[in-house]
């Protein structure tokens, strides 16, 4: 049976109202609906701008979101006064369970950590720090000559960029290890077995420095061969020697 005019017209009135009235209710996992102004801001912080946290809040005490702020309590570096600096953040949580993850605008450092609001677990027990590296030469070279770096080892004030420089390097044995250091110079020394079926160790001792905040060279590369009787036979034939190393630099990274 087909409907009059009118009869479509009101039908058609109180779908479009019936849409309407779903349409002003938040949206949901299941129906369709306008998104309210915190989750528009929520949205924003993640794509555009962090929400701005106020100064001398606890960061343990704020909400999921995306945030950026300074003068925060509980950061890991200062938990117990505000701190100097701004930091960004980001919070999950499910349940009593938040997760953190807490960057530091100038150095890029960041810390990780999983809080149980309701003190039920410990979480983490604290903030972890996630180590990073920032590569500042990459190759295969002794560096007898001075090579430039990536980036400076420390800045205009003459203050240290990094919390440690690594020097990762292998030896002509075919060891590969790093040596820690900072930027007044970076401290190599390893042992290799010299694998020729005598009693022989080779012991390896380098040193890299910055000449400027922007360069680096390797200012020692030698090995103290020590070599010892095959048996009773041979005593005699014993000796130590010192040698010119082998050490190849592979590369040189500053950790934040």
């Amino acid at each position: 049976m087909s409907m009059s005019l009118k009869d479509s017209i009101n039908l058609l009135g109180r779908q479009v109202k019936n849409l309407k009235n779903k349409l002003m209710l938040p949206v949901t996992d299941d129906n369709l609906g306008l998104a309210t102004p915190e989750m528009k801001i929520n949205l924003d912080a993640i794509f555009k701008n962090r929400i701005h946290i106020d100064d001398g809040t606890d960061i343990l005490t704020v909400p999921a979101g995306v945030y950026e702020g300074g003068a925060l309590l509980n950061h890991p570096l200062q938990p117990t006064k505000v701190t100097n600096w701004y930091s960004e953040l980001e919070i999950y949580q499910r349940g009593v369970r938040k997760q953190f993850w807490l960057t530091d605008q100038t150095t890029g450092t960041q810390w990780k950590r999983t809080y149980y609001t309701d003190g039920s677990q410990k979480g983490t027990d604290g903030w972890i720090v996630v180590p990073g590296e920032q590569t500042l030469w990459w190759g295969n070279s002794d560096l007898k000559d001075v090579v430039n770096l990536a980036y400076p080892v420390t800045n205009a004030d003459g203050e240290e960029n990094y919390r440690d420089i690594r020097v990762y390097f292998k030896t002509g044995e075919g060891n590969y290890n790093f040596g820690v250091g900072a930027a007044a110079g970076v401290t190599i020394n390893t042992t290799n077995n010299d694998n020729n079926g005598a009693l022989s160790v080779n012991v390896y001792e380098g040193q890299l420095d910055f000449p400027t905040s922007t360069t680096a060279k390797v200012t020692r590369n030698a090995l103290i061969n020590v070599f010892g009787a095959n048996g009773a036979t041979d005593i005699d034939d014993a000796k130590i020697k010192a040698l010119l190393g082998d050490i190849k630099i592979l590369k040189i990274v500053g950790t934040r």
